[in-house]
């Protein structure tokens, strides 16, 4: 998630794309088994489309965002023009509740992108609970 949100370019390398267990070297081949890792693939089509959807996420500028959640739990948001996308990755083994204060120029109204947690908003302020290891993505509705 992070590789598709961060500033920069995504780089998918052998494997990921079917949760390949195996350590690869730049020098061996490895075979590919595509008939395994459905649910990443879908992972991976899913965030590459939101990528392209989004010129934020291309070429926004980054804005860090404090959290109520502690350590555990990075959100920032990604801007560019009109486009807007908030992100928040946990990092814990644990569900984690967190809060985000929006800025004005944020906007109030936004959407689920991709995620499976939903979101509330009240206000200026956004609340979420993020399952283990869990993301959610938000985009300004427009």
């Amino acid at each position: 998630v992070l590789a598709f949100t961060l500033p920069g370019v995504p780089l998918i390398y052998n494997g990921e794309e079917v949760g390949n267990p195996k350590r690869l070297s730049l020098f061996e081949k490895v075979d590919i088994d595509w008939s395994t890792g459905e649910e990443f693939r879908t992972l991976y089509t899913a965030l590459t489309e939101m990528r392209r959807a989004h010129p934020a996420l291309r070429r926004g500028s980054y804005i860090p965002l404090e959290n109520s959640g502690g350590s555990k739990i990075l959100t920032f948001a990604r801007q560019s023009g009109n486009d807007a996308v908030l992100v928040a990755v946990n990092f814990s083994r644990e569900q984690r509740p967190a809060s985000v204060e929006l800025t004005s120029e944020m906007g109030n109204a936004w959407r689920l992108v991709n995620g499976a947690v939903g979101f509330r908003q009240e206000g200026k302020t956004l609340s979420f609970d993020l399952p283990a290891f869990g993301h959610l993505i938000l985009a300004r509705k427009n």
